[in-house]
């Protein structure tokens, strides 16, 4: 993307191993990525046993993070036109998502509880993403609205997008 590289998921058996770390409920993520098609399934980070999740989406590319009881949820968004940068801010486990530094709405709400034990990026068990990926940030803190607009700003002249 803008002349530079990405990492491609293939949908087969990409994944990637980090040291566990805890996200806990106060996080912020963000991804440039693109999916390969329509309806894509979307991971970022999740635990061994896939009962923790921060920012994946479903087939119908909406943005969620999961507990394993609670998993507040996005409306549907466009994630596989074009690269765009999709995230997550969660204060006290209160998650809003973002796209290209704008609020996606919520369909789905809940308080989340602590996200602990993620060590993989790009799959949930056996279920591989297929999407290009070029930047990831983890932030372990929300992200206030100023620090998000210059993120936003930064990914926005590195990468081209919007």
């Amino acid at each position: 993307v803008n002349n530079r590289p990405v990492a491609r998921y293939n949908g087969l058996n990409s994944a990637t191993t980090t040291g566990a770390f805890s996200a806990g409920i106060n996080f912020s993520l963000f991804i440039v990525s693109r999916l390969a098609a329509a309806g894509g399934i979307y991971v970022g980070f999740c635990n061994a046993a896939a009962t923790n999740q921060v920012l994946v989406s479903n087939a119908g590319e909406n943005l969620a993070c999961f507990d394993s009881a609670a998993h507040p949820t996005s409306v549907a968004i466009d994630n596989h036109t074009a690269f765009t940068v999709v995230g997550v801010i969660c204060t006290a486990g209160t998650c809003v998502f973002y796209q290209n530094g704008v609020v996606v709405a919520n369909a789905i709400g809940g308080l989340l509880t602590p996200i602990t034990g993620l060590v993989a990026f790009g799959a949930v068990i056996g279920v591989f993403s297929a999407f290009d990926i070029a930047e990831v940030t983890f932030y372990s803190a929300p992200l206030t609205a100023n620090e998000l607009a210059r993120l936003t700003e930064y990914f926005r002249g590195k990468y081209n997008l919007f």
